[in-house]
């Protein structure tokens, strides 16, 4: 490569250097600030630490490259990786020494070191091996953007990849597909089956969009959206193709387990428009309301009535956080004795309407808080009065988060402090629930979260598993603590043979991984004695207690 193109190559690679008593003028410094325009320099063990964790706490990833020291005052070169490693498993180092112990050597390869440079430095060597790890560096980063734009179940394009297409377009045609079959399948046959036919139906799809000049995206984890490459779009061609897709569609099976499976769809329509996704959406609503296989959007779609109603909470969650009324109700959760033995923290709104004081669920202004951007200030209040009670009281607490939680609001910088200020029963006694509605184990950060928390002590649950993404080989990359059967599959399951069966599946498979579980929808004697006897291991719902604003703990 050279140093010339290692110069160029390194442009935008992230260093830290660490190394006791170093000066700024020597050769050694000035040729690394050569290669690597983005450097931290770094003293001792314990300022490369603090400058490692603040980088994270600015920029939200780590460096892509730590060079340091074994021999450093304070904390040891060593130890300080040790550190690191706590934090990103994955952190590329190299180590600069001009000796190193036996034993040394055994925790370098422990660690998983990317290069080790004895002293005095070779110049030749020195640059050879940094080529070698900037090139390891530069292919992750690719493979890492690469897999962002895409599903991994059915290998397409995905939403993100979608999204950034249209960005380039004034106006975009396309349409949006959900499988409402998907659902039925999944409940029925077991979420392996579900995905054996959403994997048959995507290359049904990608076949149809390879003779008609589209590009085929899947969105969600059951919605395609098929996009018009044309430059100029023949409004009475695409229409007849479509035409020809609900045919298809029709008439279309897939065998699974020797039986024949066929598809019910809803679709929604755009041509021609700008925010041509969004629209999309609105399309797919409307036919769904209205019970229609299709809807197409239109400039004379009526959208006031949902707007006025977005004003309306936008204004109220405002005024709440303003307030400081956003209130933590806490419901009980309870073993086969129905003896409490902790609590779920849920969200509420407070409002005041002339003397009566009412208590507002997120089902009325989540999606809200989403769309004006105000669910962070939510979700981090939430979190911050479940973690002020965590101090003053004994319980256990197991509180709700999303992957947005987790990526956008920093729920790992709370953690790393909580392990930072030693405060390890707070976390003993802390349950974060994932939201279950996106493949987890795809998101890296969400598994270095999870980690993360499991080492500081914390119990890690799966809520409303046995609906949307759920996957039950997804669960054995997480390995959560307890998993959360949905209320959807509990609440007539003394009624319901299909519900029973999927939660005898999920009963059996968490037995043999050893992980807990939980009925939620609990709500009269009868659900009790079936989950009860299904050998479920806590239950939660208004049967043991509805949400209460105080904890009756010590």
């Amino acid at each position: 490569m050279g140093i010339r193109q290692l110069i160029r190559k390194s442009n935008e690679i992230s260093v830290l250097y660490i190394e006791n008593n170093f000066q700024e003028t020597s050769t050694k410094v000035k040729l690394l600030k050569t290669i690597f325009p983005n450097i931290h320099l770094a003293h001792n063990g314990q300022e490369g630490l603090d400058a490692f964790l603040e980088f994270h706490s600015t920029h939200g990833n780590y460096f892509d490259l730590v060079i340091t020291e074994l021999n450093l005052p304070i904390m040891s070169g060593l130890q300080m990786l040790d550190q690191m490693k706590l934090y990103n498993n994955n952190q590329r180092t190299l180590i600069v020494s001009d000796y190193a112990r036996k034993e040394e050597f055994i925790d370098i390869i422990e660690l998983g070191i990317d290069g080790y440079l004895p002293k005095p430095i070779n110049l030749t060597r020195c640059i050879s091996l940094l080529e070698k790890i900037v090139d390891r560096i530069t292919f992750s980063k690719q493979k890492e953007i690469r897999l962002s734009f895409v599903d991994n179940l059915t290998k397409l394009e995905n939403r993100s990849a979608l999204l950034k297409r249209l960005e380039q377009d004034e106006a975009s045609t396309i349409m949006i597909i959900d499988v409402d079959t998907i659902e039925h399948i999944n409940l029925i046959y077991g979420y392996e089956v579900g995905n054996i036919v959403l994997k048959e139906f995507s290359q049904f799809l990608n076949t149809y969009c390879a003779e008609k000049n589209y590009v085929l995206y899947k969105v969600e984890n059951e919605t395609f959206v098929i996009y018009d490459t044309s430059e100029f779009i023949n409004f009475s061609e695409f229409e007849r193709n479509f035409n020809e897709l609900l045919e298809r569609t029709k008439f279309h099976k897939v065998k699974v387990m020797g039986m024949n499976i066929d598809f019910d769809t809803t679709m929604g329509i755009v041509m021609c428009q700008d925010k041509a996704f969004a629209k999309a959406n609105l399309a797919l609503a409307r036919a769904k309301q209205e019970n229609k296989k299709f809807f197409t959007y239109h400039n004379e779609f009526k959208e006031h009535e949902p707007i006025e109603y977005t004003m309306k909470w936008r204004e109220s969650i405002k005024q709440a956080i303003y307030n400081k009324e956003i209130v933590p109700f806490y419901q009980p959760i309870v073993n086969k004795k129905q003896e409490i033995i902790k609590y779920e923290a849920l969200m509420r709104i407070k409002q005041v309407v002339g003397d009566e004081t009412n208590y507002i669920s997120p089902i009325y202004f989540l999606d809200t808080a989403v769309k004006t951007k105000q669910y962070e200030a939510l979700s981090t209040e939430m979190i911050k009065q479940v973690l002020d009670q965590l101090e003053v009281c004994d319980a256990i607490i197991s509180i709700n988060v999303s992957y947005y939680d987790i990526k956008e609001i920093g729920l790992l910088n709370i953690i790393q402090e909580l392990i930072k200020t030693k405060n390890t029963d707070i976390c003993s006694r802390l349950i974060i629930e994932i939201i279950e509605t996106s493949n987890i184990s795809e998101c890296e950060y969400c598994i270095e979260f999870i980690q993360v928390a499991k080492q500081a002590g914390i119990k890690i649950a799966i809520d409303d598993f046995g609906t949307g993404y759920s996957n039950f080989t997804h669960i054995l990359d997480i390995k959560p603590d307890y998993l959360k059967i949905d209320g959807s599959l509990i609440k007539n399951i003394h009624k319901d043979e299909n519900a029973l069966a999927l939660v005898k599946a999920i009963v059996e498979f968490s037995r043999k991984l050893n992980i807990k579980l939980i009925a939620e929808f609990v709500h009269n004697k009868d659900v009790f004695d079936v989950v009860k006897k299904l050998g479920i291991d806590e239950f939660q719902g208004y049967y043991f207690g509805e949400p209460k604003k105080h904890l009756g703990c010590n």
